[in-house]
Parts: structure tokens; C-alpha cells; sequence
């Protein structure tokens, strides 16, 4: 049967483009179902499962870069430090507010004090002894006092939510790893001063790590999201992973009869990284449910059926019985 070879490009995770990749031996001839009995690779591309380009939200000076670049960071791993030494002091200062209790004790105190004064007068005017405007001042007293002392309480909650507030400003001085990742690329150094917006590093997540393909549309109706496929790199150095389906982009390119797959693997030991070359053995599909598409090679392992596909060429049509 003949066959063409179609190439696509993708963006890598630093935003370049990589060299075009081949979708390798696709059939020219039209109406073919869904079997996967005459399936052949289809070579994409590794990228980051997230990039991260990390920068500043307010104008300042970096005090101190924590990471180096080639490093590694965990979630919520301080990164960069930008100086925060007035911060630092406002914060203290709202801490010092938010914890004094002595405005509240002082208006409580005088509160009680007048409550029982009023209480005094009161008896004392019942005895005639007290005058109507005697009784009146110690009523406004007691008021006034009461008041004073909502008061207290109303602007110590205010110094509590005052202080939060700047425990929040001072943590926009600190850049932090949003997920677990690798730090690609470091752009400034200690001591530089940085406007608001400005990139300070790159961070990408490489576990797991994503396969991008453009898949052909015959195996538009075989291939779902949860699926299985063995993947190997281009090299032949690495062994072979299992692929999961993440997404299928059911758009398909009208030049090339073709939409875009990506597929993760697990990377926890970060032998893989993003921009390698590798095939997608559509022989091994295994969908979310366990259910193998009709026609799928049998007798085989992933291995045997990638390097076969990877190694040697195709036979042409008819050679088996040469």
C-alpha cells in the first residue's frame, strides 16, 4: 500500500519551535475503519506539563534568589526574596497593634466603673438625696463609656485585619514555586532592581511529563481520553513507557487530516525531558475500560512492537511471499 510522510511542528516549552516531525507511513488510500490491525508509530514530540515564567507583582530590589538555575523547587518553595525590610518593620508594627488588648481593657474598665456609679446615683436620687441633673450626668457617664468601649473592640478587629493585610503585602515580596518543578532559566541576579511585570525565572513541571502528536483521523473513533499507548524516544537508548490519554482535540487540520493528541508519562524519576523526539505505538492502545480496539497486535509485548516499528523498515506490500 503506499504511503506518505506528513511532518508538523510544535512549540516547545520555552516557547521556540522544534524541528518538524514526521507522522510516519500514513496510507493513502480512503475509507478504512477503525482496526488498528495496520497501524503504524506516530512520532511527536515531549513537552512541560506546566511552565511557570515567575516575575514580579510591585517595583523593588531582588534581595536574594533562593534557587539556582538547574535546581529543583517543591510547591510553595520560596524562590526569590525582593527586599522587604520596611515591609518587615509595617509588619510588625500591625502585629504589636493586633495583639494589644490594652485600649480594650482601659474603656472596659472605665465602662464598669460608671455602670456602678450610675447604679449609685440612682439609689441616692430614689432617697431624694441626688438631683434630676445629677442622675442625668451619671446616665450620659455610663453611655458614654459603654460606647467608648465598642469602640475599642470595633478598632482592635480593624488592627487584626490591618496586620493580615500586611503579613499579605509582605508575602508579594516573596516569589514562590506555584508547583513542583525545574528551574530552566534564571534572568536576574541579586542586587538588580525590577520593575512591576518583570520575569525573574522559569519554572517548568516535568512529572509528568506531556507527549504531543498529531494523531490521524482514522483513529479518531478508537482513541478517547484514559487510554493507554506505549511510548519510546527516538533515540532507542530509553526503555519504553506507558502514555496516558489526556487530551483529544476532536478539530481536525484539513491539510493534513490530523488533530492534535497529548498524552502523559509518568517522569518521577526525571529520565525523560521536554523536547525529546519519541513514537507512539498505536498497536498497543488499551482504552480507560480495559477494552482493546479490534485488531490490535496479539503475541506481543510493547517493547517487541515498538522497537519493530522503530528499527526496521516496512515490508512492502507482497514481500512475504518472495
Amino acid at each position: 500500500m503506499a504511503g506518505v510522510v506528513m511532518a508538523t511542528s510544535f512549540a516547545l516549552a520555552d516557547g521556540s519551535i522544534a524541528p518538524p516531525v514526521a507522522i510516519q507511513n500514513l496510507p493513502l488510500s480512503a475509507g478504512e475503519g477503525t482496526s488498528l490491525s495496520a497501524t503504524t508509530t506516530v512520532s511527536g514530540i515531549t513537552a512541560a506539563h506546566q511552565t511557570a515564567l515567575l516575575a514580579t507583582i510591585e517595583q523593588s530590589r531582588i534581595a536574594q534568589i533562593l534557587v539556582a538555575e538547574g535546581g529543583t523547587a517543591g510547591q510553595d518553595d520560596r524562590l526569590v526574596t525582593l527586599d522587604d525590610s520596611v515591609q518587615r518593620t509595617q509588619v510588625e508594627i500591625a502585629q504589636a497593634r493586633a495583639e494589644s488588648m490594652l485600649e480594650i481593657n482601659r474603656t472596659k474598665a472605665r465602662s464598669e466603673w460608671a455602670e456602678k456609679e450610675l447604679a449609685h446615683v440612682s439609689e441616692l436620687h430614689t432617697k431624694g438625696i441626688a438631683s434630676p441633673k445629677e442622675l442625668r450626668d451619671a446616665q450620659m457617664e455610663a453611655d458614654v463609656a459603654r460606647l467608648d468601649h465598642a469602640i475599642a473592640r470595633f478598632e482592635h478587629e480593624q488592627a487584626v485585619r490591618e496586620y493580615k493585610r500586611q503579613q499579605e503585602m509582605l508575602a508579594r515580596l516573596h516569589i514562590r514555586a506555584p508547583f513542583s518543578g525545574y528551574v530552566t532559566e534564571v534572568l536576574k541576579q541579586v542586587g538588580e532592581a525590577v520593575d512591576e511585570g518583570e520575569i525573574i525565572l522559569r519554572l517548568v513541571q516535568l512529572d509528568p511529563l506531556d507527549v504531543w502528536i498529531d494523531c490521524p483521523f482514522r483513529f479518531a473513533d478508537a482513541i478517547r481520553t484514559g487510554a493507554s499507548l506505549a511510548v519510546q524516544p527516538l533515540d532507542g537508548r530509553r526503555p519504553v513507557r506507558t502514555g496516558t490519554v489526556f487530551l483529544v482535540n476532536r478539530v481536525v487540520d484539513p491539510g493534513s487530516q490530523t488533530f492534535k493528541v497529548k498524552l502523559t508519562v509518568d517522569n518521577k524519576d526525571a529520565g525523560w525531558a521536554a523536547g525529546m523526539k519519541v513514537v507512539v505505538d498505536f498497536s498497543t492502545l488499551v482504552r480507560a475500560n480495559g477494552e482493546k480496539p479490534s485488531g490490535s497486535a496479539e503475541g506481543s509485548t510493547s517493547v517487541d512492537r515498538v522497537q519493530a516499528r522503530t528499527e526496521a523498515p516496512t515490508a512492502p506490500a507482497g514481500s512475504e511471499d518472495k
